[in-house]
């Protein structure tokens, strides 16, 4: 009898073994930009657009938060590291800048609460998705991202006419402004389809604009483009007419003479076109002509 109350009592102390966890990895892609030849000249000299070698955090949303970070090994964490609980198939949303919203449709809102007004300050915007599933104790995450922004460079320089008018002297330009652009916006990931043929189409854009100092201090210009030290400028898709000061325009402020310090400032609007798309590299040639320096 006391062995077999030994017994039972044995039996009723053991404990259940554990659920195995379901670990979870991510492999990472990059779609590049588009560059068109003819219109962006020397990007291998500016700042470097985000790549798959460069990428360094992300954030992914999949019924969890993660937060996915690259090691000095090359390899991607990701916090917390367990598959989430509640299905075998998951669809993730990944994302590098902006806010993942659960309202309604998939979505990231981007554009920051207060702008700063520095245009050193802009960041790529990538965005990736993927439906995946779990087996036994592992789940793969394979993430394609696609560039959600335009990368645009700018290059001034001033025409052969404008030298030969100034006769000897330096025409230094103080600063240079891109103004009325918009800046904020909501990317749904459900209308960027691989046979979507417009490039826009995950973005609703809100009518909110700003303005971004691409150069403040002193360039003096020759007759060769030279690029601006903003780099490029990641912006949200978009595109407007040129329509003087009522659509989006460079506001260039400069000077004539040997001590651009001592001289009259002059200020001159140029208005652009932006037809600017996700994924696209661009360049805007700031040509300083007669018409504008007098």
């Amino acid at each position: 009898m006391t062995a077999g109350l030994l017994a039972a009592c044995s039996s009723d102390n053991e404990t259940q073994p554990e659920a195995p966890v379901r670990h979870i990895r991510v492999v990472v892609n990059e779609r590049p930009m588009i560059s068109n030849e003819a219109k962006v000249r020397g990007a291998e000299t500016r700042a470097e657009i985000t790549t798959t070698s460069t990428l360094k955090e992300f954030k992914m949303y999949g019924i969890d938060d993660f937060k996915v970070s690259k090691t000095d090994y090359g390899e991607w964490k990701i916090v917390p590291d367990a598959w989430p609980e509640g299905s075998d198939e998951v669809s993730f949303y990944a994302y590098t800048d902006g806010r993942y919203s659960t309202d309604g449709t998939p979505h990231i809102e981007f554009g920051p609460a207060t702008v700063s007004e520095s245009s050193f300050h802009q960041h790529d915007l990538l965005v990736a998705k993927n439906t995946a599933s779990c087996t036994r104790d592992l789940g793969t995450v394979s993430l394609t991202f696609d560039h959600a922004c335009a990368a645009v460079a700018f290059y001034v320089k001033m025409s052969n006419k404008v030298k030969t008018n100034l006769g000897g002297q330096k025409l230094t330009v103080n600063s240079i402004v891109l103004r009325n652009v918009n800046y904020k916006g909501k990317y749904y990931y459900n209308n960027d389809d691989d046979n979507n043929d417009d490039d826009n189409s995950g973005w609703q854009i809100d009518n909110d604009y700003t303005y971004y100092t691409l150069h403040d201090g002193n360039i003096d210009i020759t007759t060769e483009y030279q690029a601006l030290p903003c780099n490029y400028l990641f912006l949200i898709p978009q595109s407007r007419d040129a329509d003087d000061t009522n659509g989006t325009y460079l506001e260039v402020t400069y000077t004539i003479g040997t001590d651009a310090q001592a001289q009259t400032q002059k200020t001159v609007n140029i208005p652009i076109a932006p037809n600017w798309k996700a994924g696209w590299e661009y360049t805007i040639n700031i040509l300083l002509g007669t018409s504008l320096i007098k």
